[in-house]
């Protein structure tokens, strides 16, 4: 019996350790299933785990149904005439500027708007339409849905560009492309007469 415990002094410490493992996780288990009022037993724990087995099922089961509807829908028609219609009830007007006006720096622009997020952007353009003035704008809506009013004052000095456009807009959220653009051609001054 010497021997073997001189030949296998490594081994006997593993085995006692392992021992020693068994033990403590006994005795945590049974902390463990003491201080847990559902589960007081390992049959107990076995049939709340099978509950959370049915309850993942259940979750799994609905969230495949969810997909499956708003799939059903995306595949009635194309996805941007979808994206598009829901929009139908995002309207920008601007009401002090009307095509042809000579708009002088600082130009006052304001109008109504049912927007997504209450925001849209305003912009000065060139007669390419490129952007030369950028602002976002918030919508003072009462409620989301509802139309509300919109001013904002820009400043341009354009030496070169005596034409162009005072756009208002919308920016997808899908792609960031312009939705429900209103473009007004004007002509721009930067010298009072």
């Amino acid at each position: 019996m010497i021997s073997f415990f001189k030949n296998y002094k490594g081994s006997g410490l593993i085995g006692v350790l392992v021992v020693i493992f068994i033990v403590a996780a006994l005795v945590y288990g049974g902390v463990f299933f003491s201080k847990n009022t559902n589960v007081k037993s390992p049959i107990d724990a076995i049939n709340t785990l099978d509950q959370a087995k049915d309850d993942i099922e259940e979750i799994n089961e609905t969230t495949d149904s969810r997909r499956q509807t708003a799939e059903e829908i995306l595949n009635k028609g194309e996805e941007d005439d979808i994206i598009e219609s829901e929009f139908d009830e995002y309207i920008i007007t601007v009401s002090n500027i009307k095509a042809g006006d000579n708009i002088v720096s600082p130009v006052v622009i304001e109008g109504d708007a049912v927007a997504f997020e209450n925001t849209v952007i305003v912009e000065l353009r060139n007669q390419e339409h490129e952007t030369m003035v950028k602002e976002f704008v918030t919508v003072k809506s009462l409620d989301i849905g509802k139309s509300g009013p919109f001013s904002i004052t820009l400043h341009f000095d354009f030496s070169s560009t005596k034409e162009g456009y005072v756009a208002v807009y919308e920016e997808s959220a899908k792609d960031g492309s312009e939705v429900n653009l209103v473009e007004i051609p004007v002509m721009f001054n930067n010298l009072i007469d």
